[in-house]
């Protein structure tokens, strides 16, 4: 995991690029070992938990968790994804 201090974009080059948010890039590789690489922007994040009313904690491990399930797979384009991916996702960030 990468954090970056100020918003990085969205680059595109030979592999593949998804613009998740502001706060989270998924870079994927298309190699069976490496799933990719999570870059969280720390300057946005913070001012999302300000948004949210979170713990600067809270939105790493939200954005972390939200990017690794992106990375597995899991995607929320659809209600039925939704109802698979955020479910999921919450049960993640409650363990303790």
């Amino acid at each position: 995991m990468t954090f970056l201090i100020d918003f990085l974009g969205c680059k595109v080059n030979s592999y593949e690029v998804e613009c998740i948010a502001n706060d989270l890039i998924k870079h994927g590789k298309n190699l069976p070992i490496d799933l990719g690489e999570i870059y969280i922007c720390y300057d946005v994040a913070k001012e999302n938990a300000k948004l949210y009313g979170n713990s600067i904690n809270r939105e790493l491990s939200f954005l972390f968790v939200h990017g690794l399930l992106h990375l597995f797979g899991y995607n929320h384009l659809t209600k039925e994804e939704e109802d698979v991916m955020f479910p999921l996702q919450d049960k993640i960030l409650e363990r303790k």
